[in-house]
């Protein structure tokens, strides 16, 4: 069965508007958002939402502001920025269709979800995190387990600081985390621009997983064996502040597949995964 893709463009906060692919099925009984990680777009989703060969999922795909055809701001975007994206493109699924649907993140889309449920809707039926990204406690714990709050704070804006000052300088790290061997170097020297123009470091606090609740779904998170921006060991970090907070959370390790690569290589088995996912749920 092939699906029909279809572009929407909604208006979140402030005019902006934000692409949304739908790609339609016939009979739907349940409904996923995919939401990309920085420097990607709806599109990055294309042959993995394809492989979801079932009539009965509806899937939808959304581009945050200054992402693929969203609308780009120029001046500079905040985590809140994007979450407001995502919560535009929920209202529209709930508004249009009277459902809520699974949310489905890749890498910095891991963190917009969780931002999401914690600040507006907590009704969310499941959500599925590939590569997810986030700096743990367990992790900030290691230097002094009783830091004030503003330590914490200050500790974690000089570690990306440092890292995305390096990232943005650097085009073979760029290509090492986000591509691979044959990217061609417009795409490459793209998403540098993005990266320049995006202030990761102001993002902080909101790389600290201290929003994690307790959810009533299990949780899949998905990662790579290979990927060097979030190792499978590192993510078990994030699984087990999950854990901690009292959730039925489960850590699949893709055996050969990086951070992005899952998406292009790995989509037929991820496919797999997000379909047993929502029948589970």
């Amino acid at each position: 069965m092939s699906k029909k893709k279809i572009i929407k463009y909604l208006e979140s906060n402030c005019g902006i508007k934000l692409e949304l692919q739908v790609y339609d099925v016939k009979k739907p009984s349940k409904y996923c958002l995919f939401i990309h990680g920085l420097s990607h777009c709806a599109e990055h989703f294309d042959l993995l939402i394809k492989e979801i060969n079932d009539e009965n999922i509806l899937c939808f795909s959304l581009s945050l502001r200054s992402h693929g055809k969203s609308y780009t701001n120029y001046n500079y975007n905040t985590i809140e920025d994007y979450v407001n994206d995502l919560k535009c493109a929920v209202n529209y699924i709930f508004n249009n269709y009277k459902q809520i649907a699974f949310l489905i993140g890749h890498s910095l889309g891991t963190l917009i979800i969780q931002e999401y449920i914690y600040k507006y809707n907590k009704k969310i039926p499941g959500i599925v995190l590939l590569a997810p990204l986030g700096i743990t406690y367990s992790q900030m714990f290691l230097f002094h387990k009783n830091l004030p709050y503003n330590m914490y704070k200050l500790m974690i804006y000089i570690l990306l600081k440092i890292n995305t000052d390096k990232l943005i300088n650097d085009k073979y790290i760029v290509k090492q985390l986000f591509f691979n061997e044959f990217s061609d170097d417009n795409i490459i020297n793209d998403c540098i621009k993005i990266l320049k123009h995006e202030r990761l470091s102001s993002y902080s606090m909101f790389f600290l997983n201290k929003n994690i609740i307790k959810y009533n779904f299990p949780i899949y998170m998905i990662s790579g064996k290979y990927d060097v921006l979030m190792s499978p060991s590192y993510v078990d970090k994030i699984y087990k502040d999950y854990k901690i907070k009292g959730n039925n959370v489960y850590h699949i390790i893709l055996e050969n597949s990086g951070h992005n690569l899952m998406l292009d290589n790995d989509y037929k088995l991820l496919s797999k995964y997000i379909n047993e996912y929502v029948y589970l749920n």
